[in-house]
């Protein structure tokens, strides 16, 4: 918390020209008297008008400026001042006091304006844990249109000596599909071939029988022996 408190100070201080020293005041849990949380220059401790200052608002509950002091009112000169009190959720629970230098001239009243401004935005600020109100951003920090890389008129500093007004971002138009190509046909498949059939087996030619060598030189003996036997019954 007390991080994010002088994140805020520190932001404050940065934008207030002139400012030499500021402090933040609050109450702490379970106290009823505002104490320094935070204080600019960090290094620096604030000095007892400062502090003076801030309570001033914190007990008159409005924004006060007071005026500077010369040497001939007080040892040291003092500069100017100017305070505001802090809320949260519309409870008074602190106050913010800035010092100028001694031959500063009194707080303009939009500076003053301006730092009652941020006290009432204090506790978005903590809401938010510091991040930066991404509304208060300068005009040039935002992202610049994307323009065609080809357009010259976008990209070079004498474009409208080239004859084209800066009218905007030019329309792009994306590139153009190759033309479709009808595939080409397939093949046919080839048919199945049936192979042929074996031819029809035949019977085998019959053999004439065979007879050795000895029988065909038996046959003539014995028809020979039989005639002769024929023979001779016929004659007896």
């Amino acid at each position: 918390m007390q991080a994010i408190i002088q994140a805020w100070l520190d932001r404050q201080c940065g934008q207030i020209n002139g400012a030499t020293g500021a402090v933040v005041l609050l109450l702490p849990r379970n106290g009823n008297a505002p104490v320094p949380v935070a204080q600019w220059p960090r290094e620096a401790r604030p000095g007892p008008d400062l502090l003076a200052a801030a309570q001033s608002s914190y007990d008159g509950q409005r924004a006060m400026t007071p005026p500077r002091m010369n040497g001939a009112e007080r040892p040291i000169a003092l500069g100017p001042m100017m305070s505001c009190p802090v809320q949260i959720q519309g409870r008074l629970v602190g106050a913010v006091a800035v010092g100028f230098g001694a031959q500063a001239g009194s707080p303009a009243p939009d500076v003053v304006a301006g730092l009652k401004r941020a006290a009432d935005d204090f506790e978005t600020f903590l809401r938010q844990g510091g991040a930066p109100d991404q509304s208060a951003k300068p005009a040039a920090a935002t992202a610049s249109p994307r323009y065609a890389p080809s357009d010259v008129t976008r990209t070079q500093p004498n474009a409208a000596a080239l004859g084209r007004a800066q009218l905007g971002p030019l329309p792009v138009a994306p590139p153009e599909a190759p033309p479709l190509v009808p595939p080409e046909p397939c093949p046919p498949l080839p048919l199945p071939v049936t192979p042929p059939l074996p031819p029809p087996l035949l019977p085998p030619p019959p053999q004439p029988p065979v007879t050795s060598d000895s029988a065909k030189a038996e046959a003539p003996r014995i028809f020979q022996v039989h005639r002769r036997e024929m023979f001779m019954g016929v004659s007896s």
